[in-house]
């Protein structure tokens, strides 16, 4: 389980993927559901915490909870895919020479 603050990072993310990342892979969120259950007054700490919970091919689900000093106010889902650096990189860039070729025809 994925416990943390603030400043949580995604490799504390990759940490807890039950998946090993490759060198060139990395991985990207593809749906955030969370439910708002509580207000938190400014000053308190808030934690958040992430189970891994289905993992299919390169999808892998997470289970979120967030808790202030008092209780629960947050929960849901969170959904990452894995993806190759390399294709994805590719595909930005042909897309940037088509907007480029599409503003010059304008």
């Amino acid at each position: 389980m994925l416990k943390g603050g603030s400043d949580a990072s995604n490799e504390d993310l990759f940490a807890s993927e039950p998946k090993t990342v490759e060198p060139g892979e990395s991985a990207v969120g593809t749906m955030v559901d969370i439910r708002h259950l509580a207000a938190t007054p400014l000053g308190q700490h808030v934690t958040a915490e992430a189970e891994v919970i289905e993992v299919g091919g390169r999808r892998i689900v997470f289970a979120v909870t967030a808790r202030d000093e008092v209780e629960e106010i947050g929960r849901g889902t969170h959904e990452r895919m894995m993806i190759n650096l390399r294709r994805v990189m590719q595909r930005l860039d042909a897309k940037v020479g088509r907007r480029s070729t599409a503003a010059d025809t304008d």
